[in-house]
């Protein structure tokens, strides 16, 4: 009996011990595996993080810095605005006009040589600045282009500048060619106020030349007679109570206050006095002028029989 109860108590202690084993075996195995686990997730988060910081330093790197510059404006033409300074006639060309330019002023620009202008036509003014720079086309192109801006920043007018030698007299407006700045070359007028007229004419506009007055004119019981007439001058001829005059006919013209032109037939005798001066005016047939020096004098043409 006493044998059975030590085989008994040894066999328990045994169990005992194997339990206990498995315990410490088992434990250890969820340690590790906690540990294996913990490892793992730390691997991770750092290749997490590591992969994150690279793409930041990546982004940063690649970023173009910001910049509040504006691309730079094309070179501007060597234009110096002072050599444009001076009084200009701002001119429509004339509807049917033929291949020559003929214009009718609309008003007058003066430019100053600190690049600023001022346009006047007698009811309106208009100031602003005067900048050169390129006009850039499609195909790479430029060519130098003169902006007149109003005071607000919008453009006004600009030209188109081929050759600098071009603006000596003229400065053609946009593409279309119907609009010009002439220059006011300083010309004096004479001593009764009038300007020698030298623009050419338009082709079939005779009605306008010295030429169209070829002939012989009655006022009264008097007549004139104009003859050797070409655009801008011819001879006349003429008698009244006072006795007989002779002379030269001139087309020229006077400003007017809103800065247009009016053109005039004036009659100078020999002794350089303004005998008669008579308005140029638009009729065709020219059958009809009328003397403003003389009381309004109308003068009729005298159209005889061949």
């Amino acid at each position: 009996m006493k044998k059975k109860i030590i085989v008994l108590t040894a066999f328990l202690t045994a169990l005992a011990s194997f339990t206990a084993c498995g315990s410490t075996s088992s434990s250890s195995s969820e340690k590790a595996a906690t540990t294996s686990a913990a490892t793992s997730e730390a691997s991770s988060d750092a290749s997490t993080e590591a992969s994150t910081e690279e793409k930041t330093t990546a982004a940063t790197t690649t970023k173009a810095p910001e910049t509040t510059e504006k691309p730079a404006e094309a070179d501007a033409p060597n234009i110096d605005i002072a050599d444009l300074a001076g009084n200009w006639i701002y001119e429509l060309q004339d509807a049917g006009a033929g291949p020559e330019f003929v214009g009718t002023p609309k008003g007058s620009v003066v430019i100053s040589a600190n690049g600023t202008y001022t346009y006047n036509n007698g009811s309106y003014t208009e100031n602003g600045t005067l900048k050169a720079r390129y006009e850039e086309f499609a195909d790479g192109s430029k060519v130098p282009f003169l902006a007149f801006n109003k005071e607000s920043g919008e453009m006004w007018i600009g030209c188109y500048i081929n050759d600098m030698a071009d603006t000596s007299k003229y400065l053609y407006i946009g593409n279309g060619g119907t609009e010009r700045l002439v220059r006011d070359n300083g010309a004096e007028p004479n001593f009764y106020g009038f300007y020698e007229y030298t623009e050419p004419m338009r082709e079939g506009a005779a009605f306008n030349s010295v030429k169209s007055l070829e002939g012989e004119w009655l006022h009264g019981q008097f007549v004139l007679t104009f003859s050797e007439c070409d655009t801008y001058m011819g001879g006349f001829h003429d008698e009244n109570e006072d006795g007989e005059f002779v002379g030269t006919v001139r087309l020229e013209y006077s400003n007017n206050a809103d800065g247009t032109q009016q053109l005039w037939y004036n009659l100078y005798t020999n002794d350089g006095g303004l005998y008669k001066s008579f308005k140029v005016t638009q009729d065709i047939p020219l059958d009809s002028i009328t003397d403003e020096t003389q009381y309004g004098i109308e003068h009729t043409r005298i159209i005889r029989d061949e």
